[in-house]
């Protein structure tokens, strides 16, 4: 009697041990709130550049028709990235610049019906991307002429030389960068960690890892500017689309 007690209670503990193994109890706890849920991420076959011993992806999209593109303002909508490009038919996108916790633009923003003509005064946001349906410049200045005028910062570049920068509590991030090179062209470039997306360059590594970039594409940059980054970052092309974790506050979009 007593045996077969102890055959029952050790059946009863390899029953359950193989139900905690193979079946699979989670200790995790759920949150009690839902956290956002990214798009998918198509990961690319991308290109790669070394800087400090760091493996960076980039990817970029050249404007070959400025009549096609525009700046889409999310301020009031912060609709996903995604649901974003998809609304407006955008074929390549890309984030714009920073917002204020009041979700208005930090800074001078005109686009697509939304127009704050204030410019910030500050050595952060110290640059301009301004452009028509014919013309494009990445400027100091504030320019009200141009029919899409975005405040971001800091300048990477100007002159075709790299900036130094000084940055207090750098963070490694995904970086948004606007580019206009030294014979006419316009471009958008993202650069991150491929196991990691989020994750990316120093802010202040950003122009010498532009300096390096350029030199992979066999271009010559005239001016660079530094967007919103991080995980308020999107991108998009035909074969890449990489989401953000926080609300964007505007859009770069060429349409189809």
């Amino acid at each position: 009697m007593k045996l077969r007690f102890i055959i029952l209670i050790i059946s009863i503990a390899i029953v359950l041990f193989l139900a905690y193994k193979f079946i699979g109890i989670s200790s995790v706890v759920s949150p009690s709130s839902p956290l956002p849920v990214p798009t998918k991420a198509t990961m690319p076959t991308t290109t790669t550049l070394t800087y400090q011993d760091i493996v960076y992806d980039y990817e970029y999209f050249v404007v070959q028709h400025l009549e096609k593109l525009s700046l889409i303002p999310n301020f009031d909508t912060s609709l996903r990235g995604s649901n974003l490009a998809t609304k407006n038919q955008c074929e390549f996108a890309i984030n714009g610049g920073f917002y204020s916790t009041e979700n208005t633009p930090l800074g001078a923003f005109i686009g697509n019906g939304y127009t704050q003509s204030k410019a910030l005064t500050s050595r952060l946001f110290n640059g301009f991307f301004a452009f028509t349906d014919t013309r494009a410049v990445i400027t100091t200045d504030f320019d009200t002429r141009y029919t899409s005028v975005l405040q971001s910062g800091p300048l990477l570049f100007m002159n075709e030389t790299p900036l130094p920068l000084a940055i207090q509590n750098d963070e490694h991030a995904r970086r948004s960068v606007a580019i206009t090179t030294q014979d006419g062209q316009i471009l958008f470039v993202t650069f991150y960690i491929r196991d990691s997306i989020y994750n990316g360059p120093l802010l202040s590594d950003l122009p010498m890892i532009l300096n390096q970039f350029a030199s992979n594409e066999g271009m010559s940059i005239k001016a660079a500017l530094n967007l919103d980054g991080g995980s308020a970052t999107y991108f998009k092309n035909t074969t890449v689309e990489l989401p953000e974790l926080s609300s964007i506050g505007s859009l770069f979009c060429i349409q189809n």
